[in-house]
């Protein structure tokens, strides 16, 4: 079990690349929405060290077995059967289905408007806080939760003003504060 550690800083470089990536992020999150609408579904994120990866090839299906009413999707018979956690992606254009032409045009639309940006990166925070992801390569994972950008449980961001906090496993060349000032920081502050 590592120990954390508590850091807050006004960096103005450490600021702008916190607000930066927040910014990108939920711009991917939004445009990720708004493919995925189109096609009566929900988009698929991948959160790892270092970035946030909108999952290009399926989507999260909603009404594929029908609603609680029972209706079920009008392409339904366009789509391959979703897995346990209902992801799916158009059926591919072999065999019986090559001619088929409302099945052509649904996998043109899922490649042709996919959002320009992919991905996410966080390296100019590891720049910003003099750290690169190599260093940070034995964290856990990396996601965003509730506007935090958490590497797994180990070190979490939170820009509050022109003021990041930071809590992690790993010791920074950032000013260190008390448990107690980052919580109370951080604690009403979503």
């Amino acid at each position: 079990m590592s120990i954390l550690m508590y850091y807050k800083t006004t960096d103005a470089n450490v600021v702008e690349a916190v607000k930066e990536y927040k910014d990108n992020y939920n711009n991917l999150i939004k445009q990720g929405e708004e493919w995925a609408k189109q096609f009566n579904s929900t988009p698929l994120f991948y959160y790892r060290e270092g970035g946030t990866y909108l999952i290009t090839g399926e989507v999260r299906v909603n009404d594929y077995y029908g609603s609680y009413y029972g209706k079920c999707r009008s392409d339904r018979d366009l789509w391959v059967k979703p897995n346990s956690a209902n992801h799916s992606h158009p059926k591919s254009l072999r065999g019986k289905n090559k001619n088929n032409k409302e099945l052509i045009d649904l996998n043109e639309k899922f490649s042709s408007t996919l959002p320009k940006v992919t991905r996410v990166t966080a390296e100019n925070i590891y720049k910003a806080i003099d750290t690169s992801k190599n260093e940070m390569h034995d964290m856990a994972d990396f996601s965003v939760k509730d506007g935090k950008l958490c590497y797994g449980h180990s070190l979490n961001f939170k820009a509050i003003g022109n003021t990041v906090y930071i809590s992690t496993s790993k010791r920074l060349n950032l000013t260190e504060i008390f448990g107690s000032e980052y919580i109370s920081a951080t604690k009403f502050n979503v």
